[in-house]
């Protein structure tokens, strides 16, 4: 039996305020993002005292965290709350810590002249920290020196969100991957690495085994035969392996922080794919799992059925997950996604 437990603490205090009873639970996490979570609880019950689930519910102030069998595998802040008058019930949407990034300014000049991009980052999280009633007691882990660096300028006057920095570098050639993992309300670390090495999870799942179900998707809406990247000043083109036979579809990328040939020329490869392959897996139980806080890692599945007869390893990173948790009609469901270009 999978023990929930559900509850609120301030978010500026790290006091916590309620346990909440919520039952239609779903929620996610992603790398680079921000994920979601809804849930409901009912008032005028006759068991639980309303004005606690009001006062420990209220959007804006309080972060909402999700413990599974004594484990936080989910937290951020409360952002919408609905009642309904007829079935009594209040609706709660949240969005984990990397939302928190949209909804700041920038009250500081972030002038950054060909900036080590590690630097950059740990420069800004601190500034945004020491910014009146925004210190969520967010601790960084940076990795040592890529080598990259950047120019960037956002200025106080502009009002520009935290997020738009943050994204600049999480988005570009040669960035930087991050994610927020959560321990308790006084835990909360923001881990990054540069794209693509965050080092192996060590976990393998099997289908048949402990994957119940899985979606191989494949996308030519999404795919490329042709691509084109476009930069600051160049731009960059790439034609998949043998495409005579195939029709000349093309994506066409947008990299504005990107003013060197050769890095838009990688970007413009990047985008070949034909058709786009996007994996997710179903386990039959989340006890099989450990990833919550993994995103970035690699995950090894093994794939033996009718669509590969003769088997198939995937071997990629754990881009996210999405929990539904056991309820009284339906068990637990937990879903992960890879990032594949096979």
């Amino acid at each position: 039996m999978v023990d929930m437990r559900y509850y609120t603490a301030d978010l500026l205090t790290n006091a916590i305020i309620a346990e909440l009873p919520l039952y239609g639970v779903y929620m996610d996490k992603i790398l680079n993002g921000a994920g979601n979570f809804t849930g409901t609880f009912v008032l005028d019950s006759g068991v639980e005292l309303d004005d606690i689930l009001l006062a420990g519910s209220i959007p804006g102030q309080q972060a909402l965290f999700v413990e599974r069998n004594d484990v936080c595998i989910w937290a951020g802040p409360v952002w919408s709350r609905t009642y309904q008058s007829t079935s009594r019930t209040a609706q709660l949407t949240a969005q984990t810590f990397e939302s928190v990034f949209e909804h700041i300014v920038m009250t500081t000049d972030q002038i950054y002249a060909a900036v080590e991009q590690v630097t950059i980052l740990s420069t800004w999280l601190s500034a945004m920290m020491a910014q009146t009633n925004n210190n969520f007691g967010i601790t960084g882990s940076f990795p040592g020196a890529t080598g990259i660096t950047r120019t960037l300028s956002y200025l106080a006057a502009e009002y520009k969100h935290a997020n738009e920095l943050l994204q600049a570098i999480a988005t570009a050639n040669d960035g930087l991957d991050y994610t927020i993992n959560v321990a308790s309300p006084t835990s909360k670390t923001m881990v990054v690495k540069k794209q693509g090495t965050a080092g192996s999870s060590g976990a393998v799942y099997d289908y048949p085994g402990q994957i119940a179900n899985y979606w191989h998707s494949e996308s030519g809406a999404k795919g490329a035969v042709r691509a084109a990247a476009i930069g600051a000043g160049v731009s960059g083109n790439a034609t998949i392996g043998s495409p005579s036979l195939k029709p000349y579809f093309w994506q066409v990328g947008q990299y504005s922080d990107i003013a060197d040939q050769n890095a838009i020329n990688a970007k413009a490869s990047e985008l070949l794919q034909m058709p786009f392959v996007s994996p997710t897996f179903e386990l039959a139980t989340g006890d099989d799992f450990d990833g919550w806080d993994k995103l970035g890692q690699t995950f090894v599945t093994n794939i033996d059925d009718a669509r590969f007869p003769t088997g198939k390893t995937i071997t990629s990173r754990l881009m996210g997950w999405a929990l539904t948790p056991e309820q009284s009609e339906a068990e637990e469901n937990l879903k992960f996604v890879l990032e594949t270009d096979v």
